[in-house]
């Protein structure tokens, strides 16, 4: 991972509005929680989820896997019995895998290139394509019995 280790206490939820949650990082309370990957796995490929697209990474760097444990613990202090973690438990011997969806709305474009600079689109992320993301959260919803903090991105590079 790219970023310093978080801790708990580094990430602050607060109540906004409708069952909506907004996740910060502690320093910067004007931002979404968001931060950088090294080079991961995505097994599958890109695929469609409902009207949307997601990417399932393979969750092998140790620093990684604390992170998103961190975010998903201090989500859970919300409600743990409704709590649905975006942590998909694999059989051994793979990896567990992480569910980041593609933001790719007007408002939040996704950018994604090539480490060598060439033309691509994210149709291009194939099986056990290799890259690196950024990823944030920027809402927490708690509806009908589900809590959901949605890890998402919105900046892709393809490593070649």
């Amino acid at each position: 991972m790219q970023n310093k280790k978080f801790y708990e206490e580094d990430i602050v939820i607060s109540y906004t509005k409708n069952n909506i949650f907004t996740i910060v990082n502690s320093d910067k309370y004007d931002t979404f929680l968001n931060f950088s990957t090294g080079v991961v796995n995505v097994p599958f490929g890109i695929e469609k989820y409902y009207d949307s697209y997601i990417l399932k990474i393979q969750l092998i760097d140790k620093d990684l896997i604390d992170f998103i444990n961190t975010i998903e613990n201090k989500v859970k202090n919300i409600n743990k019995e409704y709590f649905i973690s975006q942590i998909q438990e694999s059989k051994d011997p793979y990896p567990n895998l992480l569910i980041i969806k593609i933001d790719n709305k007007k408002i939040n474009k996704l950018e994604i290139q090539s480490s060598n600079n060439n033309l691509v689109n994210f149709f291009d992320i194939k099986k056990n394509t290799k890259i690196k993301l950024n990823i944030y959260v920027d809402n927490i919803w708690f509806n009908n019995k589900k809590l959901i903090c949605k890890f998402k991105t919105n900046k892709i590079c393809i490593m070649d």
